[in-house]
């Protein structure tokens, strides 16, 4: 019998007061006992016979208890997930956190059950190990931290079809807030352009960006003296940030975008998503930083990212600067010419070569302005005399070796 359990001297004494009165409420005044527990006793001491003769000894009493009173077991419940669980699971299995898994039974099967309900199901089902880890606080608008992170296949628009995308998550640590962009590649120039996107999402710059040891950005993953990529170093100091390169093998000194932002991201916004196009997505994604990933309840703040960046990190970061950082183009390597123009510094070399020019520090030495590719090649009649000497002189030089001769005299190598 379910209800509550009372020792074999309580039950006794509740049977001499059920064979003296009919009422229950006088019962439950005198023993403060439940009505609905005085009238499951009734019903058992009837059955069993214990409302009129003899009371049976204490030792009878107990066997009948023991026969007759035991416990049934406790009521099956069947989760309203279970018509879900394959699909819960194998969401679950692709790394989709339960409050995704929730919104993506809302649209795509309109379940009406709750986010608790998700939680309880995956806590049966799938239980996860305890990881500990130091928590590491920053002041607001000190620091950012920034990834890539693959984002799967989006559709590139300009051929209809899949390809595969990165995520760029730029978090701030204090409160949270973020910027998410989907890109094609992890290049130089894609890697700043987001950058520069960014900060003009915040409005603001932090004054020091901690990120994970990435090609585009670092040229030797080295904790001591990382080897900086100089396009990244310019754009450092334009801005007024400071570059804290992540230690090599340690992702855990950038968890608030590991965990916060491009984990969340693949487990949140795309996690079960249907593949768009990166065009969609991107418009989506920004909508998503500022109201589903802007307006939660963070699990570790206790605050809401958006809420915490606008009354309180925004006014600590850095300003922008007048004017955005330009990378000229892409950077590429550079033959080295053994001739330079006499006008030049010494030692002076174009450590700067994009698809279009050829420049160094605070000079353009020479422009190609419809070289469309990246080998491509074009007169440039406004240049320089030295320049265009000397770019002649290195495309004679090249040809020269690429027929079997060795030097500008016209000697055949080996010969």
């Amino acid at each position: 019998m379910a209800g509550t359990r009372m020792n074999l001297m309580d039950i006794r004494d509740l049977i001499r007061r059920l064979r003296a009165t009919p009422n229950d409420s006088h019962i439950q005044r005198d023993t403060g006992l439940n009505r609905r527990t005085i009238r499951r006793y009734r019903a058992w001491a009837r059955q069993q016979g214990l409302l009129a003769g003899p009371l049976p000894s204490v030792e009878d009493l107990a066997q009948l208890v023991q026969t007759t009173l035991a416990p049934p077991p406790p009521p099956q419940t069947i989760s309203s997930l279970e018509p879900y669980h394959t699909i819960i699971l194998d969401l679950h299995a692709r790394g989709v956190e339960g409050a995704a898994i929730w919104q993506r039974l809302q649209e795509d099967h309109h379940f009406a059950g709750s986010l608790s309900a998700v939680y309880r199901f995956l806590h049966r089902h799938t239980p996860t190990a305890v990881r500990a880890t130091v928590r590491v606080e920053t002041a607001p608008g000190e620091e950012a931290q920034v990834d890539f992170g693959s984002a799967g296949r989006l559709l590139d628009p300009e051929t209809g079809k899949l390809r595969k995308a990165w995520a760029f998550v730029m978090t701030l640590s204090w409160s949270r807030h973020q910027y998410v962009e989907f890109v094609w590649n992890q290049s130089v120039e894609t890697w700043l352009l987001l950058h520069r996107h960014a900060f003009e999402f915040f409005g603001a710059v932090p004054k020091r960006v901690v990120l994970d040891n990435l090609k585009a950005a670092i040229t030797k993953a080295c904790w001591d003296d990382p080897q900086v990529q100089f396009a990244y170093r310019e754009c450092a100091e334009h801005y007024g940030f400071l570059i804290a390169p992540c230690r090599v093998r340690t992702p855990e000194h950038k968890g608030k975008v590991e965990q916060g932002g491009v984990h969340y991201v693949k487990r949140n916004f795309l996690g079960g998503r249907t593949p768009t196009s990166i065009t969609l997505a991107n418009q989506q994604v920004l909508h998503w930083c500022l109201t589903t990933a802007g307006q939660r309840i963070h699990g570790t703040t206790k605050e809401q990212p958006f809420v915490r960046f606008a009354a309180h990190e925004q006014a600590a970061l850095q300003g922008l600067p007048a004017t955005p950082y330009r990378l000229l183009c892409g950077f590429q390597q550079c033959l080295l010419f053994r001739t330079l123009p006499p006008d030049w510094p010494a030692g002076a070399c174009a450590r700067r070569l994009s698809r279009r020019a050829a420049v160094y520090p605070g000079l353009a030495v020479s422009g190609h302005p419809h070289a469309g590719r990246a080998a491509g090649r074009a007169a440039d009649p406004s240049g320089s005399s030295a320049a265009r000497e000397t770019a002649g002189a290195a495309v004679r030089e090249r040809r020269l070796s690429r027929a079997g001769y060795s030097d500008r005299s016209g000697n055949r190598a080996g010969g």
